[in-house]
């Protein structure tokens, strides 16, 4: 059985800070301004990843037996 593999990009476009949510681990990770992640997923085929977004709030579903890291890219100076 082969994995499947998914990356995301984001940047906060915002004045504010975003808080990124990772479910279902209920991990949180605040995104300054201008900062941009990619999210990195892996697990068993099928499996997708789902976005919901709030006002400050972007939630990511991980999929069952996936695992999920995230990469900070701090805005340029």
């Amino acid at each position: 059985m082969s994995d499947e593999k998914m990356a995301l990009t984001i940047t906060n476009s915002k004045d504010s800070e975003l808080l990124l949510r990772l479910e279902p681990w209920g991990d949180e990770h605040s995104v300054a301004s201008g900062v941009t992640c990619r999210i990195d997923a892996q697990g068993p085929r099928d499996g997708v990843l789902e976005i919901e977004v709030g006002e400050s709030v972007l939630t990511v579903f991980g999929w069952t037996g996936c695992t999920v890291e995230i990469y900070k890219v701090p805005a340029p100076k």
